[in-house]
């Protein structure tokens, strides 16, 4: 490329671009797999260009011999106009190639694939912000830095050049490509004198940025933007996950979509300081799930003992029983959360069959044959069941021993039959978060934290403490050789009451009864009949008694209710009875 000392004063700034644009700003796959292909047509030599005396030469021949360059400026008259019509020609070729990489970019994420949420769940979206906003980015800027990093690490005898440049909501990735014989730890030792150089507060130096042989320079933006859930949610790559326990957490430096499914995971363990997001992701995984799951398909636990976070949630039709606000209550819950796998345990036992899926197809298949096969199952279909923490420290501090004690054994239990546990939490002490806790959450992310030894409590590892002070994570995914750094969306709670109010309205979807279950007011006599012999009644003792399944239950206890023989819910102490055998 011409140097600017060898280029009139009044051309210098249109001859610098030409091609360290194109170079060092990506749009997507599609885009750089185009730049190659007219980097081939452009120099295909003379048998594919014309041989007119006066046409200029291809801008993407830049970098030719000096003696080419000399033969095509011979006259000092020729020269100037030839830049100035390579310039022109620079001009247009940018303008177009900027409007084709930008459509590329836009058609990446957007429209083709059906989005897989509940029924009638689709306008709920609108809830959400517009997940398309215009984005622009400073290309001068960008190119201005990667000069500014090239040259700051020259004066340190580093030579090497900027790629690439992916610019995002939140941060920008330079990827730096040393030459030879430069050590990539080298590059590392200079952060600081870069940040001071970029005007920057803090960056990060990936060496090397895994996957690829550069070195990644990521620096924050000057003005964030906001990520929203409905850009994730209608994503391709979130759409076309088949797993109804598929969460959204956000995104990545680059752009891209990250989530976690708990299908797979026993649970996922949030940590942060005060004021750092948790709450933000808490809405974002419970809108996620309310999106994607029927209420006959999902159901939640809500245990918010500080009585901030999940109160939105109380009308949602996916809520099994009442938001938990008392530790004492939360303990007794989470009590109820293990005999409820102990129940379904032995349901898959009497199925003979290995986990919650197969036991529900199982069921499926009988009812289609009309219990015609030898083993055939009977009973309702078991729902996932997700149990959420807003706050582990008041449960661990009434009593750490039983948290102890209940906590890993959901975690560990509960994913073969479809429970799963989310626990977060402000504090990063060891006496809450004890071995015996953290070792059962084998995923585990955590917000912004004061010092390196908070982030070795919840990652094993440095890094949580040179986070962004909001929205910013670094996710630890089971079997994974890295952290992961993920900005999370922003979703408030008038937002997520918006949803509830939305799901409230509408009848919640039953599941079909097979011909085994046609007689339900026999169920209904015998549950009236079971509850006057008691004080109080629970939907697991209801359960065990009748041998039913957790929506049957719930349904007869609503319908008790409706007719006033049982009070309401009051979280794990049950209901009270209103009405007594002459017996009693």
């Amino acid at each position: 490329m011409p140097r600017r000392s060898d280029l009139p004063s009044s051309l210098w700034p249109m001859s610098s671009i030409q091609c360290a644009e194109l170079r060092h700003v990506s749009f997507g796959t599609d885009a750089d797999q185009l730049l190659r292909r007219l980097e081939e047509l452009g120099s295909m030599g003379p048998a594919h260009t014309s041989q007119a005396s006066d046409v200029p030469p291809s801008p993407w021949n830049l970098e030719t011999s000096s003696a080419k360059r000399a033969d095509s400026t011979q006259s000092p008259v020729r020269k100037p106009l030839l830049l100035r019509a390579q310039s022109a020609f620079a001009a247009a070729r940018d303008a177009w190639l900027g409007r084709e990489a930008e459509r590329l970019r836009s058609n990446r994420d957007s429209g083709a694939a059906d989005i897989a949420l509940a029924p009638g769940v689709n306008d709920s979206l609108s809830i959400f912000a517009d997940p398309h906003p215009e984005r622009s980015y400073d290309r001068d800027s960008l190119l201005m830095n990667s000069k500014i990093i090239e040259k700051k690490l020259a004066d340190f005898a580093i030579a090497g050049r900027v790629v690439r440049v992916h610019p995002s909501s939140v941060f920008t990735m330079y990827e730096y490509e040393p030459a030879a014989g430069v050590k990539v730890n080298k590059v590392a030792t200079y952060r600081s004198d870069l940040a001071l150089a970029l005007r920057a507060p803090a960056i990060e130096i990936l060496a090397p940025l895994p996957g690829k042989a550069v070195v990644g320079i990521r620096l924050p933006n000057d003005e964030r933007e906001d990520i929203h859930l409905r850009e994730i949610l209608e994503s391709k790559s979130f759409a076309n996950v088949e797993s109804k326990l598929s969460i959204a957490i956000g995104q990545d430096t680059i752009g891209v979509t990250q989530s976690l499914d708990l299908a797979e995971l026993p649970g996922l363990l949030v940590a942060g300081a005060t004021g750092t997001g948790k709450s933000t992701l808490l809405h974002a995984v419970l809108c996620t799930l309310l999106c994607r799951c029927a209420p006959d398909e999902l159901g939640l636990v809500l245990l918010d003992p500080l009585g901030l976070d999940l109160g939105v949630y109380q009308e949602a039709p996916h809520v099994v029983g009442d938001v938990v606000r008392h530790p004492e209550e939360a303990l007794g819950a989470l009590g109820w959360v293990v005999s409820e796998i102990e129940e379904r345990q032995s349901r898959l036992r009497d199925a003979g069959v290995g986990g919650l899926g197969e036991f529900n197809r199982a069921l499926r298949s009988s009812r289609a044959s009309r219990g015609a096969a030898a083993h055939s199952v009977k009973g309702d279909p078991m729902p996932f069941l997700v149990v959420v923490i807003s706050e582990l420290t008041p449960i661990v501090a009434k009593s750490k021993r039983t948290a102890e004690e209940l906590l890993p054994q959901i975690a560990q239990m509960g994913r073969e039959v479809g429970i799963h546990l989310l626990l977060f939490t402000q504090s990063t002490r060891t006496t809450v978060l004890t071995d015996a806790i953290r070792s059962s959450f084998p995923a585990r992310a955590c917000f912004h934290v004061a010092s390196r030894k908070d982030s070795r409590t919840v990652l094993d590892q440095n890094g949580a403490e040179e986070l962004l002070p909001f929205g910013d994570l670094l996710l630890r995914k089971p079997g994974a050789a890295s952290l992961q750094r993920v900005l999370t969306p922003l979703v408030t709670s008038a937002q997520a009451r918006s949803l509830v109010d939305l799901l409230r309205v509408r009848p919640t979807l039953e599941v079909a009864l097979g011909p085994d279950e046609e007689h339900t007011d026999e169920d209904y006599v015998r549950a009236v009949e079971f509850a006057s012999r008691r004080e109080t009644i629970t939907n697991g003792a209801l359960q065990r008694e009748l041998g039913i399944g957790n929506n049957r239950a719930s349904r007869i206890l609503r319908e008790m209710e409706a007719n006033g023989l049982v009070g309401p819910t009051r979280g794990s102490r049950g209901r009270l009875v209103t009405i007594h055998s002459p017996e009693r």
